[in-house]
């Protein structure tokens, strides 16, 4: 996994990792979500290390990792509203095929009766 900046500053930075790298990386970071705060933090820093994961020669370094309740919540898209659009069109396209079923069936038996009757 390698960490780079590509301009002149912090914000232009960027991630390389292959799939091995990407998944450990995920990995600790879990890890921190759920990590005993440690001894000598104060109350805010967390035990991770994703040292293993860069070069020695890579270039940014993280000198360490804070957990903070403090923050603005991060904005997370609705699923829930995604989930019912498409459990709405499911039952729409099920109610749908049901009615059309029984109408074909209904028109196909009134044809049968009406050649029995002939």
């Amino acid at each position: 996994m390698q960490l780079e900046m590509y301009g002149c500053g912090t914000d232009e930075a960027m991630l390389k990792a292959n799939l091995l790298g990407y998944q450990s990386l995920g990995i600790e970071v879990l890890k921190a979500a759920f990590a005993l705060l440690a001894k000598d933090s104060h109350g805010k820093e967390i035990d991770v290390n994703i040292d293993y994961l860069t070069d020695e020669d890579n270039p940014i370094r993280f000198d360490w990792f804070e957990r903070r309740e403090d923050l603005k919540p991060i904005k997370v898209e609705d699923t829930s509203t995604l989930k019912h659009q498409v459990k709405d069109t499911l039952r729409l396209i099920g109610c749908g095929t049901l009615s059309l079923t029984v109408l074909l069936l209904i028109i196909a038996g009134i044809w049968t009766v009406i050649s029995w009757i002939k």
